[in-house]
């Protein structure tokens, strides 16, 4: 492909193997291109690469080439026109890979500094929306993954820029999409016996997006906001975290040795300078659940306007944080500032449609909240959702039990492995030393490269974050931050036991 061919009206979309999931681009791995308008990290990779192309290009009349060193017109393209396949194409031409990393890595600094997010922009969504190769307006989910004020905006970019839609088409899409979501609130409100309309939100981003929304909300309001929590936990969390409100994290440790520490954790949560907390009914990377009593202490104990996160979107066997337990939590702490997130994206085992919801025990804080939110579903992810609750997730847990009895019989013939929790999607394989957890790392990855989890690798413990200062190494994004270095997290699937039980 010539870059000459890539046109300011025109630009080529044909290059091979390009992908939404890594854009064609090695750095860093797995930036999240295919969620790439909700997430932080994916937005500053992408602004940082184009930032690092386009200062080795020169733009004369409607091309684009390569610049000569030193010479005037160097770095002078337009960031809009830095598409992700000509960056793909810059990286692989001879010995340049090597200098956009190393410029990307120094772009990166604003985001390891806490600034806010870069929004999708009318001309990514054009690029996405293409590459989805979908024209249906009710169902392009991508619009609306934008912060819910800009969902017409975005919707008009895709609609109207690419897909010749109408105002009016673009009006009406908008309306169904809405009207669909109001629906699929009022059923779940239902179940969960909730009155206000504005206690609910369903948005398209799932937990993470919500763990987003809620620090991006809180850098806003209260710059510099601390956060109460426990480690080793969701990586998410971690990376929001630490990008808005790094200085003023209160870690409390102890859960990778076994036991929840119950009286850390409430020393902890009960101090009057706590504006955010977070706790998880079941643990990832751990895979182990939270004792319920220990979390209606925590209620108990946090002041009462601090926003409380408790994230119920794991797979939980035991169903201990089921409708019930939700309702009641909701309807015996009213007066407390808390966010109960759910998701189908492990409970009943859709993660491709990004649905998600929120119960708030205030509403005037779901309606502040809102703006930052991904927007509303699409028309279609909204009709697969209704059909998840009428049918239930019967079959979902029964098939994570017989997982759960795989894995135990797994770890009772491997004593030099301690299996933290057998309980949910997600486990940590403890080894007697980083050396021999680092070996098993490398035998997985050999004998199966993903496919012994679907879709990601094995993550290991020890990842070096800078805790206060909001530094990560690009390096060893795959390690995970306040998890002991002799631990393996693990993504449970049917196949997961069988193919740990060939190497390990």
């Amino acid at each position: 492909m010539s870059v000459a061919a890539i046109r300011k009206t025109d630009p080529d979309f044909s290059a091979p193997n390009y992908s939404l999931m890594k854009d064609g681009v090695p750095f860093p791995s797995r930036p999240c291109f295919n969620w790439l308008p909700q997430y932080r990290y994916g937005l500053f990779v992408y602004k940082a690469l184009q930032q690092a192309c386009a200062g080795l290009l020169s733009y004369q009349g409607d091309k684009i080439d390569f610049a000569k060193s030193g010479t005037r017109g160097a770095g002078d393209v337009p960031l809009h026109l830095v598409r992700p396949v000509l960056m793909d194409w810059v990286i692989r031409q001879g010995n340049y890979s090597g200098y956009v990393l190393n410029a990307a890595e120094s772009a990166l600094q604003p985001f390891t500094n806490g600034e806010l997010y870069y929004p999708l922009t009318a001309d990514l969504a054009l690029i996405v929306a293409k590459q989805e190769g979908s024209n249906a307006l009710l169902n392009n989910v991508l619009p609306y993954m934008t912060p819910a004020p800009q969902t017409v905006e975005a919707l008009a970019a895709v609609g109207g820029g690419y897909y010749g839609a109408t105002p009016a088409e673009i009006a009406a899409a908008h309306i169904a999409r809405k009207t669909a979501t109001e629906k699929f609130n009022s059923k779940l409100r239902g179940m969960y016996g909730v009155q206000n309309p504005d206690s609910l939100r369903t948005h398209s981003a799932a937990v993470g997006g919500l763990i987003d929304a809620c620090t991006r909300y809180l850098h806003a309001t209260k710059p510099g906001f601390r956060t109460c929590m426990m480690v080793p936990e969701y990586w998410d969390l971690l990376r929001c975290v630490l990008t808005y409100s790094a200085k003023g994290l209160r870690a409390v440790e102890g859960l990778a040795d076994g036991k929840f520490p119950e009286k850390e954790w409430l020393t902890a949560i009960s101090q009057p300078d706590v504006d955010f907390a977070y706790i998880s009914y079941t643990n990832n990377p751990l895979g182990r659940p939270t004792p319920h009593a220990s979390i209606i202490k925590a209620i108990d104990a946090i002041s009462d306007d601090a926003l409380f996160f408790i994230d119920c979107t794991s797979i939980d066997i035991k169903e201990s944080s089921n409708e019930a337990v939700v309702s009641d939590i909701l309807k015996k702490f009213p007066h407390k500032n808390l966010l109960i997130a759910k998701s189908f994206s492990k409970e009943y085992n859709k993660g491709h449609i990004r649905l998600g919801y929120g119960l708030f025990t205030r509403p005037d804080f779901a309606n502040a909240l809102w703006p930052y939110m991904a927007g509303y579903p699409s028309v279609a992810n909204i009709a697969e959702g209704l059909e998840c609750l009428d049918q239930g997730n019967a079959h979902v847990l029964g098939a994570y039990r017989d997982i759960s009895r795989q894995l135990a019989e797994f770890a009772k013939t491997r004593p030099h492995i301690r299996v933290s929790g057998m309980e949910s999607n997600y486990t940590t394989l403890f080894f007697e030393s980083e050396d021999a957890c680092s070996k098993a790392r490398g035998l997985i990855e050999a004998e199966f490269g993903s496919k012994v989890f679907p879709g990601e690798l094995p993550m290991q413990g020890g990842g070096d974050m800078g805790l206060g200062q909001g530094e990560i190494n690009l390096t060893s994004i795959k390690r995970i931050p306040f998890l002991p270095a002799n631990g393996l997290r693990i993504l449970m699937t049917t196949e997961t036991v069988a193919n740990l039980s060939k190497v390990l």
